[in-house]
Protein backbone atom coordinates (compact mmCIF):
# COMPACT_ATOMS: atom_id res chain seq x y z
CA UNK A 1 0.00 0.00 0.00
CA UNK A 2 1.17 3.55 -0.51
CA UNK A 3 0.99 5.80 2.14
CA UNK A 4 1.52 9.47 2.28
CA UNK A 5 1.90 11.15 5.59
CA UNK A 6 2.43 14.78 6.15
CA UNK A 7 4.00 16.17 9.50
CA UNK A 8 4.19 19.86 10.65
CA UNK A 9 8.26 20.60 10.61
CA UNK A 10 7.88 21.08 14.16
CA UNK A 11 10.34 18.99 16.38
CA UNK A 12 7.36 18.01 18.58
CA UNK A 13 5.93 16.68 15.79
CA UNK A 14 8.04 15.08 13.85
CA UNK A 15 9.65 12.98 17.04
CA UNK A 16 6.58 10.97 17.29
CA UNK A 17 5.58 10.79 13.66
CA UNK A 18 9.14 8.64 13.29
CA UNK A 19 7.73 5.71 15.17
CA UNK A 20 4.72 5.74 13.00
CA UNK A 21 6.58 5.78 9.85
CA UNK A 22 8.63 2.85 11.03
CA UNK A 23 5.90 1.04 11.93
CA UNK A 24 4.22 1.14 8.50
CA UNK A 25 7.93 0.42 6.50
CA UNK A 26 8.23 -3.03 8.88
CA UNK A 27 4.52 -4.07 7.73
CA UNK A 28 6.23 -3.62 3.95
CA UNK A 29 4.08 -0.09 2.91
CA UNK A 30 5.31 2.31 0.81
CA UNK A 31 5.74 5.31 2.35
CA UNK A 32 6.04 9.20 1.33
CA UNK A 33 6.52 11.68 3.90
CA UNK A 34 6.03 15.56 3.72
CA UNK A 35 7.63 17.96 5.93
CA UNK A 36 9.79 21.04 6.06
CA UNK A 37 13.24 20.62 4.45
CA UNK A 38 14.78 20.30 7.88
CA UNK A 39 13.26 17.51 8.77
CA UNK A 40 13.44 15.39 5.54
CA UNK A 41 16.71 13.77 6.29
CA UNK A 42 15.32 12.14 9.13
CA UNK A 43 12.78 10.51 7.53
CA UNK A 44 15.00 9.67 4.48
CA UNK A 45 17.36 8.13 7.23
CA UNK A 46 14.27 5.79 8.51
CA UNK A 47 13.84 4.14 4.78
CA UNK A 48 11.15 6.59 3.24
CA UNK A 49 10.82 8.63 0.35
CA UNK A 50 10.35 12.32 1.32
CA UNK A 51 8.82 15.61 -0.37
CA UNK A 52 10.06 19.09 1.56
CA UNK A 53 7.70 21.46 1.85
CA UNK A 54 8.66 24.46 -0.92
CA UNK A 55 10.79 27.23 0.13
CA UNK A 56 7.62 29.73 0.03
CA UNK A 57 5.87 28.21 2.77
CA UNK A 58 8.37 26.24 4.66
CA UNK A 59 9.97 27.66 8.00
CA UNK A 60 12.65 26.87 11.07
CA UNK A 61 10.95 26.03 14.27
CA UNK A 62 13.86 27.61 16.09
CA UNK A 63 12.05 30.96 14.27
CA UNK A 64 8.80 30.15 16.39
CA UNK A 65 9.32 32.77 19.02
CA UNK A 66 10.03 35.43 16.38
CA UNK A 67 7.49 34.79 13.58
CA UNK A 68 4.60 36.80 15.71
CA UNK A 69 6.96 39.94 14.71
CA UNK A 70 7.14 40.55 18.83
CA UNK A 71 3.91 40.97 20.26
CA UNK A 72 2.79 38.60 23.02
CA UNK A 73 0.42 36.72 25.17
CA UNK A 74 -3.07 35.90 23.21
CA UNK A 75 -2.40 38.46 20.54
CA UNK A 76 0.80 36.25 19.61
CA UNK A 77 -0.25 32.69 20.35
CA UNK A 78 -3.13 34.14 17.07
CA UNK A 79 -0.52 35.19 14.85
CA UNK A 80 1.34 32.16 14.99
CA UNK A 81 -1.27 29.34 14.67
CA UNK A 82 -2.69 31.66 11.72
CA UNK A 83 0.84 32.02 9.81
CA UNK A 84 2.37 28.42 10.20
CA UNK A 85 -0.89 26.27 10.36
CA UNK A 86 -3.32 28.00 8.31
CA UNK A 87 -1.77 30.37 5.91
CA UNK A 88 0.39 27.81 4.87
CA UNK A 89 -2.65 25.66 3.78
CA UNK A 90 -2.90 26.65 -0.10
CA UNK A 91 0.78 25.72 -0.51
CA UNK A 92 0.56 22.62 1.14
CA UNK A 93 -1.81 21.84 -0.71
CA UNK A 94 -0.14 22.30 -4.19
CA UNK A 95 2.65 20.73 -2.72
CA UNK A 96 0.57 17.44 -2.37
CA UNK A 97 -1.35 17.88 -5.49
CA UNK A 98 1.99 17.75 -6.93
CA UNK A 99 3.57 14.87 -5.36
CA UNK A 100 -0.07 13.34 -5.68
CA UNK A 101 0.44 13.41 -9.35
CA UNK A 102 3.47 12.01 -9.90
CA UNK A 103 2.89 9.09 -7.94
CA UNK A 104 -0.92 8.23 -6.68
CA UNK A 105 -1.67 7.14 -2.89
CA UNK A 106 -3.62 4.69 -1.27
CA UNK A 107 -4.13 6.88 1.89
CA UNK A 108 -3.24 9.62 3.38
CA UNK A 109 -2.18 9.66 7.19
CA UNK A 110 -1.72 13.49 8.66
CA UNK A 111 -0.30 15.64 11.70
CA UNK A 112 -4.22 17.34 12.18
CA UNK A 113 -2.62 20.59 12.37
CA UNK A 114 -1.20 19.75 8.78
CA UNK A 115 -4.48 20.96 7.32
CA UNK A 116 -3.08 21.35 3.44
CA UNK A 117 -3.07 17.05 3.87
CA UNK A 118 -7.52 17.01 4.82
CA UNK A 119 -7.62 19.58 2.31
CA UNK A 120 -6.03 17.56 -0.44
CA UNK A 121 -7.75 14.34 0.64
CA UNK A 122 -11.09 16.26 0.26
CA UNK A 123 -10.60 17.59 -3.09
CA UNK A 124 -9.69 14.36 -4.58
CA UNK A 125 -11.83 12.16 -2.44
CA UNK A 126 -8.70 10.02 -1.14
CA UNK A 127 -9.03 8.28 2.32
CA UNK A 128 -7.29 10.50 5.68
CA UNK A 129 -6.28 8.90 8.64
CA UNK A 130 -5.95 11.70 11.08
CA UNK A 131 -2.96 11.49 13.43
CA UNK A 132 -3.35 13.78 16.84
CA UNK A 133 -0.04 14.46 18.55
CA UNK A 134 -2.08 16.05 21.39
CA UNK A 135 -4.39 14.81 23.88
CA UNK A 136 -7.97 13.80 22.22
CA UNK A 137 -10.47 16.53 22.54
CA UNK A 138 -13.72 15.36 21.38
CA UNK A 139 -16.05 17.94 19.85
CA UNK A 140 -19.38 16.42 20.50
CA UNK A 141 -21.96 18.88 21.73
CA UNK A 142 -22.63 16.64 24.80
CA UNK A 143 -19.51 17.63 26.12
CA UNK A 144 -17.35 21.28 26.75
CA UNK A 145 -15.87 22.95 23.83
CA UNK A 146 -12.14 22.18 23.83
CA UNK A 147 -9.93 24.45 26.24
CA UNK A 148 -12.45 24.64 28.91
CA UNK A 149 -11.48 22.72 32.02
CA UNK A 150 -15.14 22.00 33.37
CA UNK A 151 -16.62 18.81 33.95
CA UNK A 152 -19.52 17.18 31.69
CA UNK A 153 -23.03 18.59 32.13
CA UNK A 154 -25.66 17.38 34.31
CA UNK A 155 -29.23 18.32 33.69
CA UNK A 156 -31.08 21.48 31.67
CA UNK A 157 -28.36 23.92 33.42
CA UNK A 158 -25.55 22.12 32.45
CA UNK A 159 -26.52 22.16 29.25
CA UNK A 160 -27.58 25.71 29.31
CA UNK A 161 -23.56 26.31 30.33
CA UNK A 162 -22.63 24.61 27.85
CA UNK A 163 -24.38 26.14 25.04
CA UNK A 164 -22.71 29.34 26.07
CA UNK A 165 -19.62 27.67 26.31
CA UNK A 166 -20.21 26.67 22.38
CA UNK A 167 -21.04 30.03 21.92
CA UNK A 168 -17.89 31.77 23.57
CA UNK A 169 -15.37 29.30 21.65
CA UNK A 170 -16.58 30.20 18.41
CA UNK A 171 -15.80 33.58 19.20
CA UNK A 172 -12.62 32.84 20.64
CA UNK A 173 -11.81 30.92 17.63
CA UNK A 174 -13.49 32.99 14.85
CA UNK A 175 -10.08 34.45 13.43
CA UNK A 176 -8.63 30.82 12.98
CA UNK A 177 -11.88 29.77 11.39
CA UNK A 178 -11.79 32.57 9.15
CA UNK A 179 -8.40 32.20 7.96
CA UNK A 180 -9.13 28.70 7.07
CA UNK A 181 -12.41 29.56 5.27
CA UNK A 182 -10.06 31.88 3.43
CA UNK A 183 -8.18 28.93 2.32
CA UNK A 184 -11.02 26.90 1.86
CA UNK A 185 -12.33 29.75 -0.66
CA UNK A 186 -8.78 29.98 -2.55
CA UNK A 187 -9.14 26.05 -3.54
CA UNK A 188 -12.74 26.06 -4.46
CA UNK A 189 -14.32 24.38 -1.23
CA UNK A 190 -17.90 25.76 0.47
CA UNK A 191 -17.23 27.61 3.68
CA UNK A 192 -16.93 25.26 6.54
CA UNK A 193 -19.80 26.03 9.30
CA UNK A 194 -18.26 23.57 12.08
CA UNK A 195 -16.66 25.59 14.90
CA UNK A 196 -12.74 25.57 14.28
CA UNK A 197 -11.01 22.38 14.81
CA UNK A 198 -14.10 20.15 14.13
CA UNK A 199 -13.11 19.94 10.37
CA UNK A 200 -9.46 19.08 10.84
CA UNK A 201 -10.65 16.16 12.44
CA UNK A 202 -10.70 13.09 10.11
CA UNK A 203 -14.43 11.97 9.73
CA UNK A 204 -12.76 8.21 8.39
CA UNK A 205 -10.18 7.47 10.96
CA UNK A 206 -8.85 9.43 13.64
CA UNK A 207 -5.36 8.18 15.54
CA UNK A 208 -5.36 9.45 18.82
CA UNK A 209 -2.64 9.24 21.18
CA UNK A 210 -2.98 8.19 24.68
CA UNK A 211 -5.57 6.33 26.28
CA UNK A 212 -9.79 6.93 26.70
CA UNK A 213 -9.26 7.01 30.46
CA UNK A 214 -7.69 10.04 30.27
CA UNK A 215 -10.27 12.00 27.90
CA UNK A 216 -13.59 13.25 28.42
CA UNK A 217 -15.67 11.18 25.55
CA UNK A 218 -19.58 11.41 24.77
CA UNK A 219 -21.54 8.98 25.92
CA UNK A 220 -21.57 6.79 22.99
CA UNK A 221 -17.72 7.72 21.34
CA UNK A 222 -17.40 7.90 17.48
CA UNK A 223 -16.12 4.64 16.00
CA UNK A 224 -13.48 6.03 13.88
CA UNK A 225 -11.54 7.37 16.79
CA UNK A 226 -9.19 4.58 17.85
CA UNK A 227 -6.82 5.55 20.73
CA UNK A 228 -2.77 4.33 20.04
CA UNK A 229 -1.04 4.80 23.03
CA UNK A 230 2.18 6.54 23.10
CA UNK A 231 4.02 7.01 19.43
CA UNK A 232 7.50 6.34 19.99
CA UNK A 233 10.40 7.94 18.31
CA UNK A 234 12.52 6.21 16.21
CA UNK A 235 15.81 5.66 16.24
CA UNK A 236 18.41 6.27 13.75
CA UNK A 237 22.34 5.47 14.12
CA UNK A 238 23.33 8.12 11.24
CA UNK A 239 20.44 11.03 12.58
CA UNK A 240 21.91 13.91 14.76
CA UNK A 241 18.98 17.03 15.64
CA UNK A 242 19.54 19.64 13.26
CA UNK A 243 21.38 22.54 15.30
CA UNK A 244 19.66 24.94 17.31
CA UNK A 245 21.22 28.68 16.28
CA UNK A 246 20.61 29.48 19.96
CA UNK A 247 19.83 27.97 23.39
CA UNK A 248 16.50 29.17 24.85
CA UNK A 249 15.28 29.19 28.24
CA UNK A 250 11.78 27.42 27.91
CA UNK A 251 10.26 25.54 24.80
CA UNK A 252 8.21 28.40 22.62
CA UNK A 253 5.39 26.06 21.39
Amino acid sequence: MKVVVAVMPIAGHVAPVTGLVTELIGRGHSVQVYTGARYSQRFADLGAEVSAWSPEIDFNDDDLADAAEGRFGAVRSTQLVKKLFLDTGAGQVQDLTRLLDRGPADVVVADILSIGAGLVSEMRGLPWAGLGLLAYNSTSRELPPPGFRVAPARGRLGRVRDRALWAAYRGVTSPFQRAYNQVRSHLGLPRDREPYGVSLVSPWLMLATGGPSLQQLPTAPPEHVHFIGRLTPASSADFAPPPSRRARGRACW
